[in-house]
């Protein structure tokens, strides 16, 4: 997707820190299929928390000046993570930028492509965020097959491409040249990825929502609303005949971010529910059987700042509920988007107080809330 879609942000003592230009939002965390562990990334290095034991494994270490790892995700089974790794940094220019896999029942990682096909120029922007909203990857259910997001520079004009990566790290593009797609996500089941789209230029640019597979041209399932930009990878029931997709709405005048979640039929594109959500759209969260909605709500305090909690949405035109204050016991610092574990009982929060370690927060709706410091 293009660099000036939208931005990748954390929630910060009342305001918004933009990260990161471009839609694909990183997710520092990502729940592992099976709902146990983990994986977190925080500047430059990706690690799995087992959220039974408390445990952290190091997935991939970044070294200021000479690595970094990013934009984690997880396999079906939940034994392995496919992450992008930059080395031979020199004053924040990468290298190289590989694709590793981290295999977490041996804790061990190897190298399954050693060198993307990512434009000098478009890698130059590592440490401070950027680049990490452009890689994204996703899992073939039951296969060893990747997709992936990386950026292309292409006549002048950059954008992002998706790519399928063999179980032998053989690379073939998709995405035909010049064309912008972006946040894939790999239909269970079946040979299709889901992908967002985008055609044009403002103030005619048009954005879809398609799926593509090798072979074929791409199908759209939706094109969305002028105004609306989708903000993460769409969201695959199990049996992969339904998806959700989220997408948010800049401000306004005096209209706040707005954000939805659409469900829709996989086979015929049709709306079977939309999620009407009163907070920023990078900040939603959907479970696998689309039926709960995890975000920010943001409540504007008589000092003009915000006040964020984290709440969810049980059925389209319900009342939020709120758990938790985004910042926990009034502490200051970044609240990063939350995200719903697979049963939709769990919330994983990645919190960066101003002093001290940042922490994982586990919220439920049965137990206390959990913390789990990240290790130095």
């Amino acid at each position: 997707m293009s660099r000036t879609s939208f931005a990748a942000r954390a929630w910060m003592t009342g305001s918004f820190l933009a990260l990161a230009i471009l839609a694909s939002g990183c997710r520092q965390t990502a729940w592992s299929p099976d709902g146990r562990f983990l994986a977190v990334s925080h500047k430059g290095t990706v690690r799995v928390l087992d959220t039974d034991t408390h445990k952290w494994v190091t997935a991939a270490a970044g070294k200021e000046g000479e690595r970094w790892a990013m934009s984690p995700a997880w396999s079906a089974d939940s034994r392995k993570v496919a992450l992008f790794l930059a080395h031979g940094l020199d004053k924040e220019r990468a290298s190289d930028l590989k694709l590793v896999i981290f295999d977490r029942t041996t804790s061990e990682s190897k190298t399954l492509v050693e060198a993307l096909p990512v434009p000098p120029q478009e890698r130059d922007q590592i440490e401070n965020g950027e680049i990490e909203t452009r890689l994204r990857a996703s899992w073939e259910a039951g296969g060893g097959r990747l997709a992936i997001q990386i950026p292309w520079a292409e006549g002048g004009r950059t954008g992002s491409a998706i790519w399928v990566v063999e179980p032998d790290g053989k690379l073939s593009r998709l995405t035909p040249q010049g064309m912008e797609q972006g946040m894939p996500s790999w239909r269970p089941g079946s040979s299709e990825i889901a992908v967002h789209q985008e055609e044009g230029a403002e103030p005619n640019l048009k954005r879809s929502t398609v799926l593509i597979s090798p072979g074929a041209p791409p199908r759209v399932l939706t094109e969305h609303d002028p105004g609306w930009t989708p903000c993460w990878e769409p969201v695959w029931s199990t049996d992969g005949r339904r998806i959700g997709i989220i997408a948010g709405k800049e401000p306004e005048g005096d209209q706040p971010e707005a954000a939805r979640a659409i469900i829709l039929d996989a086979r015929s594109g049709k709306e079977l529910k939309r999620f009407e959500v009163p907070g920023p759209g990078w900040t939603v969260s959907l479970t696998p059987d689309l039926e709960t909605v995890c975000f920010y709500e943001l409540e504007k305090l008589p000092d003009g700042s915000d006040k964020g909690y984290v709440s969810l949405l049980r059925a389209p035109g319900a009342k939020p509920q709120r758990l938790a204050d985004a910042e926990p016991m009034g502490q200051k610092g970044s609240a990063y988007a939350p995200m719903l574990s697979p049963n939709g009982k769990r919330i994983a929060v990645l919190f960066a107080p101003e002093e001290g370690r940042p922490m994982v927060r586990i919220l439920s709706l049965d137990q206390p809330e959990m913390q789990v410091n990240l290790p130095d």
